[in-house]
């Protein structure tokens, strides 16, 4: 059978099933590679909290509830590394996956923007670990000052805080390259935006407080407009690339 020739619906599913296999096997052969610096790993996490702490003047010790704690903060941080470290893998599975059902000249166009995916990827986390996450945590430890509470937390929950928003925005920030592709493809088109930007704020304001691990409304609205900038990219990349 040709790779041009329709398929049946089991033959996708096994495709699927051994793609998702590939994304794991590479997620968790680079988190146990990850693993060895694990000490580093959650030293870097720390540092946002760190500069919020000088920013605010306070102290403020990560504090240990449980034997096995520092343990599984070290188990995350090394995930989060892995998914990081086998992202473009990831990408270029889906884009395998998708291959099947477009036309060879759609094929051709999708491979230039595997590097651009992992770059954005990159460059998401890096701006939520660079500018979000210390001014969150800053705002945080400046409410409890004002409430005259000490603050004392712990670095499960700080750093698990920290590694899902990593994951969030640097998931989020595919969506212009989403919106690229499916312009190129003839699917999206700038107009498609026209007179719906009610719909997209509210559409953007109801995924980050899904999306948002604090639930505190701070943090939501940095989310929201982190959002909005994203999608407004990527309609600037449909006057691009969308079939018009």
């Amino acid at each position: 059978m040709s790779e041009d020739s329709p398929r049946p619906i089991g033959e996708h599913l096994e495709e699927l099933r051994s793609r998702l296999i590939v994304c794991l096997g590479a997620v968790g052969a680079a988190s146990l590679f990850s693993f060895v610096w694990a000490r580093e790993i959650v030293a870097w996490l720390s540092q946002p909290v760190e500069e919020a702490v000088r920013c605010a003047g306070m102290t403020l010790t990560l504090a240990a509830t449980s034997p096995v704690e520092v343990f599984w903060v070290a188990f995350k941080a090394a995930i989060l590394v892995g998914l990081g470290a086998a992202f473009p893998v990831i990408l270029y599975e889906v884009f395998r996956f998708a291959h099947a059902g477009l036309r060879p000249g759609e094929r051709r166009l999708l491979y230039p923007f595997l590097g651009v995916g992992a770059a954005l990827f990159y460059a998401g986390a890096g701006l939520a670990y660079r500018f979000l996450m210390p001014w969150m945590f800053g705002i945080f430890l400046a409410s409890q000052r004002e409430f005259g509470v000490t603050p004392l937390w712990t670095i499960e929950n700080t750093l698990t805080v920290e590694v899902l928003m990593l994951l969030a925005c640097g998931l989020l920030s595919e969506i212009p390259l989403a919106m690229a592709v499916l312009g190129k493809l003839g699917i999206l088109t700038p107009a498609f935006f026209r007179g719906k930007w009610r719909i997209v704020i509210f559409l953007s304001a109801a995924l980050s407080a899904w999306i948002t691990p604090t639930g505190d409304p701070f943090t939501m609205l940095a989310v929201t407009v982190l959002l909005l900038a994203f999608v407004g990219v990527g309609w600037l990349s449909l006057w691009i690339f969308a079939k018009c």
